[in-house]
């Protein structure tokens, strides 16, 4: 298994059996939890992996985001020496904390949001999974969600701790550090926030999800650090 806390754990949709997880290990590992085995371990990130997301329209793949920056995927069918680099954002000072995506609906969709203030949204058929290599550009999003006014040169602490995009693909969400609270935007027209911010915690010191839940994604739920 890991040698390390594990962050993240997901089933694949077509498998009950398989689960998926990433770790501070920096190994993305491939259990088959009826048997008790290591199918996979692919161990291409050079920093903690703390979120995988395994779309639906192909759900041989699974993605994952690290604290190097990047966000890989591989195919369990090919193995570790399938991983490839979909994205590597030079931008983002201290990596992506989190990713969401790959629902039934618009599968293609990828949220990410780390240590930069603003949650990017990307077409999965348009981040180049040919890169083989850590170097070169990064895609271009298809939309920029901005939370909390940069106006005032905080930019520095504006950092993204969780993010999530719901079932439909419709709505993204965001929760920045620092108290500066939890924002909903609509993914089609990504201007300005869906209304005020949620608040009434202030995460200022570990990285905690936020997630839409409720049979109609109707409420929010996230965790923080203030006790």
């Amino acid at each position: 298994g890991h040698r390390s806390n594990i962050f993240h754990a997901r089933f694949f949709p077509d498998r009950s059996f398989l689960v998926a997880s990433c770790s501070l290990d920096t190994t993305v590992k491939v259990i088959d939890i009826e048997n008790g085995i290591v199918l996979e371990t692919c161990n291409t990130h050079k920093d903690m992996v703390s979120k995988l997301v395994i779309p639906w329209d192909c759900p041989q793949l699974v993605i994952s985001c690290s604290a190097d920056s990047t966000i890989r995927q591989f195919d369990i069918r090919a193995g570790p020496s399938s991983s490839q680099v979909l994205s590597r954002w030079a931008h983002w000072r201290s990596g992506i904390n989190a990713i969401s995506g790959g629902w039934a609906t618009r599968p293609y969709s990828v949220l990410a949001g780390g240590d930069w203030p603003v949650v990017q949204l990307y077409d999965r058929r348009r981040m180049g999974a040919d890169r083989t290599s850590d170097s070169g550009p990064g895609p271009e999003p298809v939309a920029s969600f901005r939370g909390p006014s940069l106006g005032d040169n905080r930019s520095e602490r504006l950092n993204v701790s969780g993010v999530c995009l719901s079932h439909t693909g419709r709505i993204a969400i965001g929760s920045w550090m620092n108290g500066e609270g939890i924002y909903a935007f609509d993914v089609d027209s990504p201007n300005e926030p869906l209304g005020p911010p949620f608040k009434g915690h202030a995460n200022f010191r570990t990285v905690k999800e936020v997630s839409l839940v409720g049979l109609n994604q109707e409420y929010v739920a996230s965790g923080s650090d203030d006790g």
